[in-house]
């Protein structure tokens, strides 16, 4: 117990501590190539960290044997793209309005959508919700203590004015899709590739659909649409799973 939880501070630590320790070098880079690899691994350090504390308690072999498992694979990599696509597009057909049509401008910003694939997920979804799941009397505060840390995560973001949204609306929204990265897990018993593909598919999804208010002049509507139907999305995954439970009695979802 003892261990866990020594593990699990450690994993934090260096999960808030690495970005600050890359942006450090991203100021102090003047190579281009230099720079957008110390921007990666300033995104993947909830990974980078992960992975360091399994290494040393050499656990990396049953991690990915437990995580990425599961006769649900092909749907995992297609499902989730549902639930990212449904609340921006809607917020899209709501609002309308014409963007700066940034998207792929340039052939890095795609490298850095393709890379959310991969950055944070083996660290959020992957090693702090099972620990999370293990310790905490209620399971709804798995999504809302995880959603919570993620969103203090972003500070380097903020840092770097490299996120320019509402920041309630970004505070909701963290923790509003970590219950639909619940979900998508629970569904797909536990295969990480669908937290993994929501991640990617939220992010190339914003800027397909051109959600940020960067995209429009500073206009906030857009995402606060966005994160208002991501909440209504979740009130109905949790309405179904109650029906589901009344209806089968014992079961989880």
């Amino acid at each position: 117990m003892k261990t866990k939880t020594n593990d699990i501070c450690m994993f934090l630590l260096l999960t808030f501590l690495m970005p600050f320790f890359f942006v450090l070098c991203q100021r102090t880079s003047v190579h281009p190539v230099l720079q957008l690899l110390f921007y990666g691994l300033e995104a993947a350090s909830p990974s980078i960290a992960a992975l360091l504390v399994l290494a040393k308690n050499r656990q990396l072999l049953s991690f990915f044997k437990k995580n990425f498992t599961g006769g649900k694979s092909g749907t995992a990599l297609l499902f989730p793209c549902v639930f990212s696509l449904a609340p921006m597009l809607l917020a899209r057909l709501c609002t309308g309005t014409s963007s700066s049509g940034h998207f792929l401008n340039y052939d890095l910003q795609f490298i850095v959508i393709v890379w959310a694939f991969f950055a944070e997920e083996i660290g959020w979804r992957g090693y702090l919700r099972p620990y999370l799941k293990e310790h905490l009397e209620k399971e709804w505060y798995v999504p809302v203590i995880t959603g919570i840390i993620w969103f203090l995560w972003h500070y380097h973001y903020f840092y770097q004015n490299g996120i320019e949204v509402p920041l309630l609306c970004f505070f909701i929204g963290c923790i509003a899709e970590s219950f639909v990265y619940e979900y998508l897990l629970q569904w797909s018993d536990g295969n990480l590739l669908s937290s993994m593909m929501y991640h990617f598919s939220w992010n190339l999804c914003l800027h397909l659909f051109a959600i940020n208010p960067a995209d429009h002049a500073g206009n906030e509507v857009p995402y606060i649409l966005m994160t208002l139907f991501e909440v209504c999305m979740v009130l109905l995954l949790l309405a179904y799973d109650k029906s589901k439970q009344l209806h089968s009695p014992g079961t989880k979802y």
